[in-house]
């Protein structure tokens, strides 16, 4: 009987273990370089269609789901949410709309929120704009969300929070300005370039004599 060469692969990686155990690896190592791309490109989750969810949870359930230390592609509170999801009989929904955005681009919304703390969905729009790069800020949350990032408009600041921690220190900080105002005089008109400082807890104030230069 003819068995075609495809077949006669897999019932060879099947029960051979010389050949399966090399196969493992050898797909283990391609996992291992692309979740490496993606790494690079600032991706470190995976958004993926209803049927790749069910085909990830029905393998799973083979393993009654102890998968929480081979699942890379994303973070192991979705899979117990796909999980919970399922159980409850809810239908999986479609992909977001991430995928109409380059890696490159969904890498540069990630850069921009974790080197500037304290910028909001509307900055972070206004700096891809800046760019040419238009987006909206529920993408750009879906994004920070996606990777693990809390948009700073959802952040909750608690007694120990950032600006209780601030204003704890208010009487040892001073604040610097620097600021140019033009002046006409009979001779022209000149720029007066003034320094200025401010304590913050008594709100006095301090100014270097103005200069032209």
């Amino acid at each position: 009987m003819f068995v075609p060469a495809f077949v006669s692969g897999l019932l060879l990686g099947a029960f051979v273990p010389a050949y399966r155990d090399p196969a493992i690896r050898f797909l283990c190592k391609q996992i291992e370089i692309l979740l490496r791309v993606l790494s690079d490109h600032g991706v470190s989750t995976v958004v993926c269609k209803p049927d790749e969810r069910v085909a990830l949870l029905s393998i799973g359930k083979e393993m009654k789901h102890h998968v929480k230390s081979i699942f890379l592609i994303n973070t192991w509170h979705t899979y117990r949410r796909w999980l919970l999801e399922q159980t409850a009989g809810k239908q999986q929904k479609r992909a977001g709309r991430l995928p109409k955005f380059t890696l490159e681009e969904i890498a540069l919304v990630v850069r921009i929120a974790k080197e500037n703390f304290f910028f909001g969905l509307g900055k972070i729009v206004g700096e891809m704009e800046k760019l040419g790069i238009t987006i909206s800020a529920s993408t750009v949350k879906a994004i920070l969300r996606s990777h693990n990032i809390t948009p700073i408009n959802d952040r909750k600041i608690d007694a120990n929070g950032t600006w209780q921690k601030f204003t704890a220190n208010v009487e040892s900080l001073v604040a610097c300005d620097f600021f140019c105002k033009p002046i006409y005089t009979l001779r022209g008109r000149f720029d007066a370039y003034v320094l200025t400082f401010i304590h913050l807890g008594s709100r006095k104030v301090w100014s270097r004599a103005s200069t032209r230069r």
